[in-house]
């Protein structure tokens, strides 16, 4: 009986020491899922339940009035400290990005990375202008160039910068942008520009062999034949923009794309991009459509482009993620977009 009763003592102990152990180690597990923001430049830890069911995209209204007071209010936080932002003289070299479609009295900013060749080749197709030679073709293969340099702020006159304020002060132009979550953008513009998936011409891969050498000062001298470059890793890459700056135009900050004294009359985001399309067009009565949407999925939670984010994004150490989030939460802030760690990532969280 006394061998028994110290057996039942010691199987008590053990399945205590057990339990604590357990409670312990899901309690860790759950605050070690990466890193949330909530405001600029702070990042927690976060218990984030990776089964949780998610919303359905409907929950997610957008509602243009509320989404225009909310880039506002970002605005002018951010005018304390970049006042030249919102002065339509200085925007610079950011007229570079902005388009004016004088057929249709539409301009929009077009942001490297956020989708923005699509439309802008939907735009100058409802003109009409789009050669039947380049039918079929991906748009960022050829609406570069020719077809759209005078639609560029940048190249238009005095005279046609005041026509076209005149237009805009007198509500005569639709004007609009395309955002995108500044984490998938990077992303993107990481896969497309800088790794192994690169598919564009020489002047990135040369980008790319300097930030592999940077990472790798013994490494030996890459190859002089261009399509065979040496490649940094995605943490490489972020390092580099943290640490060095993001001069190169796909990888600067949506916000120094802006002319932002008047405000636009319709915002969208490129996770919803084929209800934007549907709407733009319809509010405008144009016969034309974006090709190219975010992705085949109908939702960009479980998209393909979402899972790889999440994945190398993952890999980030935390000073690293709390870098590049301090160098874009203007970004940020304008959709309010979601965490990586979110389980609605990477849609804007509106509501």
């Amino acid at each position: 009986y006394n061998e028994y009763k110290s057996y039942l003592r010691f199987m008590d102990r053990r399945c205590r020491n057990v339990l604590v152990l357990s409670v312990t180690l899901i309690t860790l597990g759950l605050v070690s899922l990466s890193y949330n923001y909530t405001s600029p430049g702070t990042y927690i830890r976060l218990s984030v339940a990776r089964s949780q069911e998610l919303e359905p995209l409907n929950s997610f209204p957008w509602d243009q009035e509320k989404l225009q007071q909310q880039v506002q209010r970002t605005f002018q936080l951010l005018n304390k400290t970049q006042p030249e932002i919102s002065n339509w003289e200085n925007c610079g070299k950011r007229w570079t990005n902005t388009y004016w479609f004088r057929n249709i009295s539409i301009v929009f900013t077009g942001i490297p990375k956020s989708g923005c060749s699509n439309w802008i080749a939907s735009f100058v197709d409802a003109e009409g202008r789009i050669p039947k030679k380049f039918a079929g073709r991906p748009a960022v293969t050829f609406i570069h160039g020719g077809i759209t340099s005078d639609d560029r702020l940048s190249h238009l006159s005095k005279d046609a910068h005041q026509e076209l304020r005149m237009l805009e002060k007198a509500s005569k132009i639709f004007s609009m942008i395309i955002l995108r979550n500044p984490w998938t953008r990077l992303v993107s513009a990481y896969r497309d520009k800088i790794s192994n998936e690169s598919k564009t011409g020489p002047y990135l891969k040369k980008l790319s062999n300097r930030l592999y050498l940077k990472a790798h000062p013994g490494a030996p001298t890459p190859p002089s034949d261009p399509e065979k470059p040496l490649y940094p890793s995605f943490n490489e890459f972020v390092n580099f923009i943290v640490k060095k700056g993001s001069g190169n135009v796909h990888f600067r900050p949506q916000v120094d794309f802006l002319c932002a004294e008047s405000w636009y009359s319709y915002y969208g985001a490129l996770e919803f991009s084929d209800f934007h399309a549907e709407e733009v067009f319809h509010l405008l009565k144009l016969n034309s459509t974006v090709t190219g949407s975010y992705d085949e999925t109908s939702d960009p939670r479980l998209s393909k482009t979402a899972i790889i984010a999440k994945e190398l994004l993952n890999s980030l150490p935390r000073e690293l993620a709390e870098g590049y989030y301090s160098m874009y939460k203007w970004d940020f802030l304008l959709f309010n977009y979601s965490n990586f760690t979110d389980p609605n990532f990477p849609l804007p969280i509106l509501k």
